[in-house]
């Protein structure tokens, strides 16, 4: 079985963006903001902390969503499984802390 390297449809190269994205932007979005939080510590909650994780979550849904329906819909391209499996390893990072919140609380 040949898989094609690009999408051929827009729903696929939206899953690949929203992939790639997720893992690097938001990635250097918490990087740019993690001498932000390292303030006074006088705050209870770093806010950029927060949003940087956030905006980690929206994307990671997103890519989730659009690379599921691009492959219910046929798309079988590399640049697919990619961005799903970019989108996969930031998405299950976020699930294994919460996880281990919820099981093992402080």
């Amino acid at each position: 079985m040949k898989r094609p390297l690009q999408p051929s449809s827009r729903l696929g190269w939206r899953a690949f963006w929203l992939g790639f994205a997720t893992f690097f932007w938001g990635r250097l979005l918490l990087a740019l903001l993690g001498p932000l939080v390292q303030g006074d510590g006088s705050r209870p909650i770093p806010i950029p902390l927060v949003l940087g994780v956030a905006l980690e979550v929206v994307l990671t849904v997103a890519a989730l969503i659009a690379g599921v329906l691009a492959l219910k819909r046929g798309e079988r391209s590399w640049f697919n499984l990619v961005g799903l499996a970019l989108a996969l390893t930031v998405g299950g990072f976020w699930l294994f802390i919460a996880l281990g919140e919820v099981l093992l609380p402080h």
